[in-house]
């Protein structure tokens, strides 16, 4: 599964990137009647494995064509950071063994 983060709009959102076309993940949560995803990565991280499933069954539903998903209109300029403002950034250097490797 391919978790992207893009701005439509100047909204943020998160989508299911398959087969070259992104679908977002609260709209298709919404048309397929699944529990309620956020459109904000750090939002929807926070959410573990709960979330994490229901975006499971939404690609699910994609892959097998069950459904009719709803697709977003994303050029590449719409892309953002995959985890916008992260809560922490670490380095190789952080691991002793990393450090032997370099």
């Amino acid at each position: 599964m391919k978790l992207v983060n893009y701005k439509i709009e100047n909204a943020e959102q998160i989508g299911l990137f398959f087969d070259g076309k992104v679908y977002p993940l609260a709209e298709n949560a919404k048309s397929m009647e699944l529990a309620a995803l956020p459109e904000n990565m750090l939002q929807f991280l926070q959410g573990g494995e709960a979330f994490m499933n229901i975006a499971r069954e939404i690609e699910k539903n994609i892959k097998s064509g069950s459904s009719k998903a709803i697709t977003a209109n994303v050029n590449e300029s719409s892309f953002q950071a995959p985890i916008p403002n992260a809560t922490s950034c670490r380095d190789a250097y952080a691991f002793r063994q990393h450090v032997a490797a370099a």
